[in-house]
């Protein structure tokens, strides 16, 4: 009896068994899983059956019994133990338990994958089997470029005793560098030969376990393989993909600017997933055009009920610009950047600004609020009013932060006509100028009360200001600066390109409504 009791107790060592957990059999039956969330409780239970699982795993691979499925659970084991926010612990366990199946494992092609895994989940506990392969003729240099990742001083003292390899091939072998180099390096090769050849290895990235990989390969399908073939592709990939990556795949189909690709991201403006959801409607915006505007109109119709409403409000917060793209673009093009209800879209001294009549006014307030987006050449249209002596200022290519007038441009906004200015208004100062820089024409200002269109715009270092159907500012930029300004002041602003639009209060009451973009 005493022997047996002894026997089992070594058993539930080996592997962690309890009562409460399940085989390694019936976990594996459950991959892949339906989602991460469903994998991460899987990996969950793997772990609780101790290294002995990944033994198994291990054993079971080489043993040519399902490899796929194994190699699904040992490189989804490698991404839970490394997740954000996991217990350095559990990376430390699962190490140390690769560390004996690498050591176990004789098979070229098993063991090179093991290693691999080592990538992001290895640490110190892994140097010794990693050293004692360093001149394996098959994984040796798998394990020098695990031990480079892994970079801890042991690491790098394995590697500085190294014994030197002397056979031939593996002297002519190019010198280790970032994977992620390499695989640039062969996308942009196979892009000059042969684009069908260079579309297979980005959607193999696409699916890379490799964050840098998947990363770079997200970025060269946004801006290649316009083919609808490829398009296409790109789309169902991000329809029935890795779900753990569909935020990143809808992102991608936004920045392809793709309006076709509007059939599959319209499945995933609703998403559970908070990420999924804001990534999708990030790419409607990124879209943009007719199209994507009705899409955003029926999103909001789809809302029929308080709490999808307000979630779709905190989606649009979360993402940038978002709720400057609420209202549809008019027939000319030009996006509405207000409301015309509240100030989600805008940033900055909030409280010293509000929303009266569909208009938004200056409350008074000596402080500046800015559009959340940026915009380089653009064509701004707008109304306002003024209150009497009211003075303001309209932000151009602005950061958020500074003396807007010097360190992006300020167009005035001005009751020039007000008995308070009488002779005191420098040139650079009346109602449109370029503060400090160019002059505007006066006498166009509509009196107190009474609505005022404007237009600005701004295309490389050219800005023209048109005020109730008349040209006041036509200037360029550099021109107008190159022998000094005319307040005498340093304007860094002059040579900006890009930057926030906004409205700089001067302490007065000044309303502006109808605002809209037309970017260039």
């Amino acid at each position: 009896m005493k022997k047996l009791l002894t026997a089992l107790l070594c058993v539930m060592i080996a592997f962690g068994a309890t009562a409460q957990v399940a085989t390694l059999d019936s976990l594996l039956a459950k991959l892949p899983a339906e989602d991460t969330a469903a994998f991460n409780a899987i990996s969950v239970q793997l772990l609780a059956l101790g290294e002995g699982a990944v033994l198994e795993l291990a054993d079971r691979m080489t043993r040519g019994a399902s490899p796929t499925q194994m190699e699904y659970a040992i490189s989804g084991l490698a991404k839970y133990v490394t997740r954000s926010g996991a217990d350095p612990a559990e990376r430390a366990a699962f190490g140390a338990a690769m560390a004996k199946a690498i050591e176990a494992t004789t098979q070229p092609v098993p063991r090179a994958f093991l290693i691999e895994q080592l990538l992001y989940a290895g640490g110190d506990e892994c140097v010794p089997v990693l050293k004692s392969l360093l001149d394996d003729k098959d994984v040796g240099t798998d394990a020098r470029m695990i031990l480079e990742a892994i970079g801890t001083p042991a690491a790098l003292a394995a590697l500085s005793v190294a014994p030197e390899v002397t056979a031939p091939e593996v002297m002519e072998t190019p010198e280790l560098e970032d994977p992620v180099v390499a695989w640039k390096r062969l996308v942009e090769n196979q892009l000059a030969a042969d684009e069908g050849e260079a579309f297979g290895t980005v959607l193999n990235g696409l699916d890379s376990d490799q964050d840098g990989i998947r990363a770079a390969a997200v970025e060269y399908a946004s801006k290649h393989f316009a083919d609808s073939k490829y398009a296409s592709k790109l789309e169902r990939l991000a329809k029935r993909g890795e779900e753990t990556y569909r935020a990143e795949y809808l992102q991608m189909l936004g920045a392809r600017g793709d309006a076709k690709a509007l059939r599959t991201i319209d499945d995933f403006v609703d998403d559970s997933d908070e990420a999924v959801r804001r990534a999708a409607l990030g790419a409607v915006i990124a879209i943009g055009g007719d199209e994507a505007a009705k899409e955003m109109d029926a999103v909001f119709e789809e809302a029929d009920d308080d709490a999808s409403y307000r979630q779709l409000e905190a989606d649009l917060l979360a993402v940038e610009g978002g709720d400057a793209y609420v209202l549809p673009p008019d027939a000319e093009g030009f996006q509405p950047i207000f409301n015309g209800k509240d100030l989600r879209g805008w940033s900055g001294y909030l409280n010293g600004y509000g929303v009266e009549d569909g208009a938004i006014f200056c409350n008074n307030s000596p402080l500046n609020l800015y559009t959340i987006k940026e915009f380089g050449d653009f064509v701004l249209r707008f109304e306002f009013n003024l209150t009497p002596g009211a003075n303001n200022g309209i932000g151009l290519r602005a950061p958020d932060k500074g003396r807007t007038s010097e360190v992006g441009l300020e167009s005035q906004v001005i009751d020039e006509d007000d008995p308070m200015y009488d002779g005191q208004l420098k040139d650079y100062q009346y109602h449109g100028s370029i503060y400090g820089l160019v002059p505007a024409t006066p006498g166009h200002v509509k009196g107190p009360g009474e609505w005022n269109e404007e237009e600005i715009r701004m295309e490389g270092s050219r800005v023209t200001v048109t005020l109730n159907g008349v040209v006041i500012v036509d200037a360029d930029l550099l021109e107008a600066t190159k022998d000094g300004t005319l307040d005498g002041k340093d304007h860094p602003g002059a040579q900006r390109t890009s930057g926030h639009l906004g409205f700089l209060g001067h302490g007065d009451k000044v309303y502006f409504r109808n605002l809209r973009v037309k970017e260039l």
